[in-house]
């Protein structure tokens, strides 16, 4: 793995120029009420394209490859049109306690930390329903691939469950630890063609095979263990924020890192994307 590298030696990547075509969109939400979404080029140069206004803290956020953003809160999830327009508003079951969500192309799943229910809220209307997940303890984080499956990070038994889009389970992998194949309090995910997942109790984030098979895992390029979001854009690079830094780390998604987005001022990012 290559050396932790400290926060005040990092450079800081421009966000000022035009941005390349064919890029990512990212969206960053800030401690002031406002969302920015960002352009980002095939130099790494960060745009910035809209702000918009939301009233009310969420516990996280997604968004689906037509812009749509879905805002988690304690008992809903509120779509936000491009452009910051209000769409639908979905109720989730009041006995949830929601922790993440994940938006595919015709629904919106939802996870909580103290039932193990995965949640499926259909896009085009109609009753969410929910499915146990035999075995699950506290559930963090989700992903989704391109072949309709999802990733739901178990934090309490340090691993990943496989799950259809009806909720069955298909597999599970990782266990407790600091090895090849282990975790400790993982939380946030991202599929890229693999599956990375945030081990911040390592100091790493881990990459598995779509079969749940251990690639490799390298250490993240700052001090503080807190990881917080973890984002990609298909096109070879990971997003990362940290609440205790000073903006979104950028990395291949071999693990080389490539630089830090400084942070607007006035905003703390989360980021999310594509």
């Amino acid at each position: 793995m290559s050396p932790r590298r400290k926060t005040k030696n990092v450079p800081a990547l421009s966000r000022t120029g035009v941005a390349a075509a064919a890029a990512l969109s990212l969206i960053l939400a800030g401690q002031l009420g406002v969302l920015v979404r960002f352009k980002v080029g095939s130099e790494l140069v960060f745009n910035c394209l809209e702000t918009i206004p939301y009233r009310e803290s969420f516990t996280d956020l997604s968004a689906d490859k037509d812009g749509r953003i879905y805002l988690l809160y304690d008992n809903r999830v509120q779509v936000l049109e491009r452009g910051g327009a209000e769409g639908p508003v979905h109720p989730i079951p009041a006995e949830i306690r929601p922790a993440a969500l994940e938006a595919t192309h015709d629904a919106v799943f939802v996870v909580g930390t103290d039932i193990p229910d995965l949640v499926r809220i259909p896009l085009a209307g109609g009753q969410a329903t929910r499915v146990r997940i035999p075995g699950a303890q506290r559930l963090a984080g989700l992903a989704s691939d391109h072949d309709g499956r999802l990733f739901a990070v178990d934090q309490g038994r340090c691993s990943v469950f496989i799950l259809g889009e009806d909720g069955a389970v298909q597999g599970e992998f990782g266990a407790p630890g600091s090895g090849s194949g282990e975790m400790r309090n993982p939380t946030h995910a991202v599929w890229t063609g693999d599956l990375y997942v945030l081990d911040p109790g390592n100091h790493r984030i881990v990459r598995w095979s779509g079969k749940g098979r251990f690639k490799d895992a390298f250490d993240a390029p700052w001090e503080q263990p807190t990881l917080a979001h973890l984002a990609a854009d298909g096109k070879g690079h990971l997003f990362v924020n940290n609440h205790l830094a000073e903006g979104v780390w950028v990395l291949s998604e071999g693990g080389k890192f490539l630089g830090l987005a400084t942070k607007t001022k006035g905003i703390d990012f989360k980021i999310i994307g594509p």
